[in-house]
């Protein structure tokens, strides 16, 4: 595969946008109980975090173009270009964090209503993001498993990576057990964002195969065939992911008999296979074309 640019972008850059969202919902949870000064001890560097993968995603998608000095005539087309309008509003994202990243340095405390704005302009990204592949003459691309695929890793990469940097903080001031609402939702939003992606399989592979553009061929190589030939390593993608999964509910089933903060050991570890499960699926979904 030679788009890595383009696999780096989507991963970094939704999982940028998904920290954001983990931001938002922790300060739901758990602003009451912290107060300002140490929610944003415990929240500053995923925000940060969140800015500085986004700004390399996008950075990573330059290499995409061919050739970068022409990457200001990809915005010149806003009303009928998804990437034009994927590129601006991506922009919006970036500007917005990155703004509210500083002001969070600067007052010391996290403006809550500027995060959630930023992490909604985030959602609408990453839809324009899905709408450039679901646009392309790629049959393996053009079915509803594209979004489902961006805004489920969203979910899942956004809410695990941010339980995993958020949750000890929060635990070192009021305890374990203090923890539990949010990797109570954290465990469900990992298990729907993996949920959401198995369900819609079967239908995307019946599409794939049912498509009247099976017929032509406008590529050098044939991507129902490349997708046969993946599903070995698709089923060590979702074991991988499966795995993560087991792991994360063990440690909320831990938690929940002893409030014992050992799970962060383990929910570290199902961190890093469900966002290299991630990476798994996101690679076998660009090698179709390239």
């Amino acid at each position: 595969m030679h788009d890595w640019s383009i696999l780096v972008f989507t991963i970094c850059y939704t999982a940028g946008v998904g920290l954001m969202g983990a931001v938002s919902l922790s300060g739901l949870l758990l602003r009451d109980r912290l107060g300002p000064a140490l929610f944003y001890s415990a929240t500053r560097d995923t925000i940060l975090l969140a800015c500085v993968l986004a700004g390399l995603g996008l950075a990573a998608s330059f290499g995409h173009l061919g050739y970068p000095l022409n990457a200001p005539n990809a915005i010149r087309h806003v009303a009928t270009s998804a990437l034009s309008r994927e590129i601006v509003v991506a922009s919006a994202f970036i500007g917005a964090a990155c703004l509210t990243a500083l002001a969070s340095l600067r007052w010391g405390r996290v403006p809550l209503s500027a995060v959630a704005g930023c992490f909604l302009i985030g959602l609408l990204s990453v839809w324009f993001m899905g709408d450039i592949y679901r646009n392309a003459s790629i049959v393996t691309w053009m079915h509803a498993n594209t979004h489902v695929m961006l805004f489920g890793g969203l979910a899942l990469m956004g809410a695990i990576v941010g339980f995993a940097l958020i949750g000890p903080k929060v635990a070192r001031v009021i305890g374990f057990a203090g923890v539990l609402p949010l990797l109570g939702w954290t465990v469900a939003l990992v298990l729907v964002g993996i949920a959401a992606q198995l369900a819609v399989l079967p239908s995307y592979v019946t599409a794939i195969h049912a498509n009247p553009m099976n017929a032509v061929v406008t590529y050098a190589l044939d991507p129902l065939e490349i997708f046969q030939a993946q599903n070995e390593m698709r089923l060590i993608r979702w074991l991988v992911s499966f795995t993560g999964a087991a792991l994360l509910l063990y440690a909320l089933w831990r938690a929940l008999r002893s409030k014992e903060s050992a799970g962060f050991a383990l929910t570290f570890t199902a961190a890093v296979l469900l966002v290299a499960g991630e990476v798994v699926g996101r690679y076998l979904f660009y090698t179709i074309y390239a």
